[in-house]
């Protein structure tokens, strides 16, 4: 098919038209058997009068009527007319067909509905479905025998039409009707061979009126059309306005960037986010902006490959680049582009581009918290392990403190071996503080917690580090009204003493420690990480002006026996057990560093509503006594060295080897019993069960707890159930003699 013609072609030929039907209209007027056919040459319509409908058959009446159209309209435009009004009636004709599953045997029946009616004999004469091909024969044709009997010859237009229908129906395509065989010519028959075509009636007739051939009707016709052609042309173009001005509003009301560009990356549309986001003016636009002069220059390359393999009809989905705005600055996009298609032809793109600011930031986010996660995880593992070394640990320097002790308690101080016998003992308290980092980092339990006020304990431990270490400029800001928490006093200062010495490290010419605390309240967001509790909270920030670190090291920190440090400044558990303690309590430790800008550490401790406990200097006196002690622990050597202990304090002592023996021996001497010195973890029957078991026997019983490890708080647990009191182990006579007389002295 052409192109259809411009407005400017349009005007020009209803002007040529119009010129040509100049002048008054002159009606023509066909008079036939009393009905009047009154043919309207500037309109180009036909009327006829006082025509009834049994007439149409009436074969003088008819043959009247067939030649005055035809000398009024031309014959060929005639015989397309026919054709016309034939494809028309087919409609009608399908209800029959349809009733049937064959065309042949539906063209039958309506074969012999158009004997009856008078139209001739039609007989199918061949079908080619494969071909799409039809041949049809029709004998006694009235509308041949008309023009055999007028001398006139125009065609069977009404049975070609009839025909070129039925198969365009049946091969569901146009199909165009040859007459190869003709009555008016003189052939016994009407013969039309029906193929596929792109010919139609209606352009036959349009091509017939444009021509030098045509009619002053035919004329008058044409120009009816082609007004209609201009209306509708008006009309669709006023639908495409208003759906291009919804399509524009539409777009302005989303939050992307919507955006059209030509093949070459010229940016031909963009909706109101394109001159928000590139903060480009529409001048830019106007003057041409390339759409690849909006990413940065990376990326370009591969935004070109990306556009070929969409427009050789790949399909990509959204890719992912980094937007450059007019500025400089820059953001990350998704593009989702398409190609624009015009009679087969890629003319440009139309595309959708979206921030995915959040959504990489939300990323990042989850990359953090699962970092966080999996350290924790870590943490979690190798604290279990540290804990069971600690353990054994802690018996093993139990057993020789204890000899230490008991030989220091017989020797005179004037001896030979008493200096030895004292640097033991100090090795064994070194060896303790080792044992004590390791336990903070197994999470091993809070033992003696109380409420404080976090101000006096920073403040106080702070004080006790200056003491010593005088190149360093102390610096402390603390919140009035701060609120009360419940800890280990002797964890958190060895928390807050660990984070004093590393910050000390970390300015090996001397500097500021900043120290501060405040109330807060972290939400559920910001703990995600860290399963704890959303709440109150009471923040320490620990900040030195030291040498940093880098963010490989961050993400190792709080990992055991993991050091920056030369040989002999520290063995890696400081920080670990920091972590460990802070964990244990519900809280959160962190740390944020820069190189060469120095670090902070902030530790988030859960608030409590308790009142604040002063707490008693503790004495140095060994306090003695005469009372029953059963001391139940599964390993021989704490047995040995402990019985001898207590004995030398004065006490009379019964053993048990283990939970089970423990409880034998206070069911058959419960009487002559004062206390029992307990041992947390023993096989077969841990303390835990022990003691409940015990507390069933006698509801005022007296135990004192010792152990080198406490799993998971469990000291704490049975604290809370009415155990007296709990002593870390490796412990001294003058702790074990306090710790015995404060439970026994207890009304």
């Amino acid at each position: 098919m052409g192109k259809k013609p411009t407005y400017e072609q349009l005007e020009q030929r209803i002007k040529k038209l119009e010129g040509m039907l100049s002048g008054e209209n002159q009606g023509n007027r066909i008079e036939v058997s009393d009905i009047s056919i009154v043919w309207d040459s500037k309109r180009g319509t036909c009327t006829f009068e006082n025509l009834p409908v049994a007439m149409m058959w009436v074969n003088t009446t008819l043959a009247g009527l067939m030649s005055g159209m035809q000398a009024m309209v031309g014959t060929k435009r005639f015989s397309l007319a026919l054709q016309s009004e034939g494809r028309k009636s087919v409609e009608e004709d399908w209800t029959v067909f349809s009733q049937f599953s064959d065309f042949r045997d539906g063209f039958r029946a309506i074969a012999n509905i158009a004997a009856v009616a008078g139209w001739g004999n039609w007989q199918l004469i061949s079908l080619d479905i494969e071909k799409n091909e039809g041949v049809f024969r029709v004998f006694d044709s009235w509308e041949g025998g008309y023009q055999k009997a007028l001398g006139a010859y125009w065609g069977s237009g009404m049975l070609a039409g009839k025909m070129a229908g039925y198969c365009s129906k049946l091969f569901e395509t146009n199909c165009w009707a040859d007459q190869s065989a003709s009555i008016a010519k003189g052939d016994g028959y009407d013969e039309f061979v029906v193929t596929p075509s792109e010919r139609s009636v209606e352009q036959e007739i349009e091509n017939l009126l444009v021509s030098d051939e045509a009619t002053r009707a035919d004329m008058a016709v044409a120009l009816e059309k082609l007004r209609r052609e201009i209306a509708d042309r008006e009309q669709v173009e006023q639908t495409l306005r208003e759906s291009e001005e919804r399509y524009k509003e539409l777009a302005d009301s989303l939050p992307q960037v919507v955006f059209e560009m030509d093949t070459n990356g010229l940016i031909t549309y963009t909706n109101q986010n394109g001159f928000v986001f590139f903060r480009y003016t529409r001048e830019d636009f106007d003057k041409g902006v390339s759409a690849f002069q909006m990413l940065i220059p990376e990326d370009r390359e591969r935004a070109v490959e990306n556009i070929k393999r969409r427009q050789s009809g790949e399909e990509l989905g959204g890719r992912e680049y980094t937007a450059l705005r007019k500025d400089g600055t820059t953001f990350p996009v998704t593009v989702h582009l398409s190609p624009i298609v015009r009679n087969n032809e890629t003319v440009g793109f139309r595309g959708i581009m979206i921030d995915i600011t959040d959504r990489k930031q939300a990323e990042k986010e989850n990359e953090r918290l699962q970092d966080q996660l999996h350290q924790a995880q870590r943490m979690e593992s190798i604290g279990t392990l540290a804990g069971g070394v600690a353990h054994d640990f802690n018996n093993l320097l139990m057993g020789i403190l204890g000899r230490t002790s008991l030989m220091l308690n017989r020797t005179n101080s004037t001896h030979p071996l008493y200096e030895h016998l004292k640097g033991i003992e100090d090795y064994v308290e070194h060896a303790t503080d080792l044992s004590k980092q390791l336990l903070g980092f197994a999470r091993g339990g809070k033992y003696e917690v109380a409420p404080v006020d976090l101000n006096d304990l920073v403040d106080k431990s702070a004080k006790m580090f200056g003491r010593t270490k005088k190149e360093v400029r102390i610096h402390m800001k603390f919140q009035e009204g701060i609120w009360t928490v419940e800890v280990d006093i002797g964890q958190i200062e060895q928390v807050l003493l660990n984070l004093y010495i590393n910050a000390w490290q970390a300015m090996p010419g001397g500097g500021d420690l900043y120290l501060q605390t405040e109330n807060v309240r972290l939400d559920t967001n910001y703990i995600k990480p860290f399963v704890v509790e959303p709440g109150r909270y009471v923040k320490i920030a620990v900040t030195d002006t030291g040498v940093g670190m880098e963010k490989d090291i961050q993400e190792r920190i709080f990992e055991p026996f993991f050091t920056t440090k030369e040989r002999g400044r520290g063995a890696g558990l400081g920080l670990a057990s920091a972590y460990g303690i802070i964990k244990n309590h519900g809280g959160i430790i962190g740390v944020y560093s820069e190189k060469n800008e120095g670090t902070t550490f902030n530790i988030y401790l859960p608030a409590s509503d308790k009142e604040v406990l002063e707490l008693e200097e503790k004495s140095h006196e060994i306090l003695k006594g005469t009372d029953t002690i059963l001391l139940a622990d599964d390993e021989e050597f704490i047995l040995d060295v402990g019985k001898e202990v207590l004995e030398q304090l004065g006490y009379r002592v019964l053993i048990a080897r283990s939970g089970k023996e423990a409880i034998e021996v206070y069911s058959a001497q419960a009487d002559e019993i004062d206390l029992v010195l307990l041992d947390m973890i023993m096989p077969d029957m841990g303390g835990g069960e022990t003691f409940d078991k015990l507390k069933e026997m006698d509801q005022g019983i007296k135990v004192l707890l010792s152990s080198g490890y406490s799993i998971n708080g469990e000291a704490q647990q049975l604290l809370d159930r009415g155990c007296m009191g709990f002593i870390q182990k490796p412990f001294n006579m003058t702790a074990i003699s306090q710790k015995i007389r404060e439970i026994l002295d207890k009304k």
